[in-house]
């Protein structure tokens, strides 16, 4: 490994020769390249976050932009697990980082070492529960036999309903964190927004495989349906309240 691999200016921590980052899956020797590849690799990437140790160790973590796929090691699940717990049963601005580090049993150099802010472990946060969610409500819309493609634009709210009951009884995560983020440049804004257009592409996916004439109509019709019913379910005012959504978008997709 080169000298120029094992130091960086600012930082001053000598890089671990054992294993993989304990927190991203960074190998050491993918580091030890030529200065001109380590640069390279650092600018496109964004910089270091810094060094931290975990376990013993002194691995290395290599900041990624947030669209980046990241492999977490099983530290780092942990605390986006114990993070993303306590951001919904209590608001992201009532949990600090010293809560977070400390159940999910890392340092607090650790966390930052991982996810480099609060800010940008609240961004990961709500991408985490948006690929989730995504995954469900395709689960649900397409786990079903022969049906017809109108019925599946309905299923979405059976997906929803049954999300609610099953994980957001406080609410929808990415409508409380919209609240609690007035800021349109935090890193969260730009997921919370794609997860919304995402939602609606898919309506107008499956609306347009259900031969619907004006597919982006009936569309924008649903979600302005589904998010209402969402908001309405975490009030506890009207019960089955995606149910009764559910019956109002039947109607317009039998009239479409």
């Amino acid at each position: 490994m080169s000298a120029f691999a094992g130091w960086v200016p600012g930082f001053g921590t000598r890089m671990g020769e054992r294993g993989e980052n304990s927190l991203l899956g960074v190998r050491p020797r993918d580091l030890s390249r030529g200065p001109r590849d380590f640069l390279r690799d650092f600018v496109a990437g964004g910089g270091f976050r810094g060094a931290v140790r975990v376990g013993g160790c002194e691995p290395w973590v290599y900041r990624r932009r947030m669209s980046d796929d990241l492999v977490l090691t099983p530290d780092a699940e942990r605390v986006l697990e114990v993070a993303g717990r306590l951001f919904y049963d209590n608001g992201i601005h009532a949990v600090g980082v010293e809560r977070i580090a400390d159940e999910a049993g890392v340092t607090q150099e650790a966390l930052h070492g991982c996810f480099g802010s609060k800010d940008e472990l609240i961004g990961h946060y709500v991408k985490r529960w948006d690929e989730r969610y995504r995954e469900h409500v395709r689960a649900v819309v397409e786990r079903r036999g022969r049906i017809s493609p109108a019925r599946r634009l309905l299923l979405v709210f059976d997906a929803v309903e049954e999300w609610i009951a099953t994980e957001n009884p406080r609410g929808c995560v990415f409508v409380n964190a919209q609240a609690e983020l007035p800021d349109a440049g935090h890193p969260a804004r730009e997921v919370i927004r794609a997860q919304k257009q995402w939602m609606l592409d898919y309506l107008r996916t499956l609306a347009r495989d259900a031969g619907v004439r004006n597919a982006r109509k009936l569309a924008t019709s649903l979600l302005i349906l589904l998010e209402g019913a969402v908001v309405t379910a975490s009030f506890g005012v009207v019960p089955g309240a995606v149910g009764n959504a559910k019956e109002v978008a039947r109607q317009l997709v039998e009239t479409c």
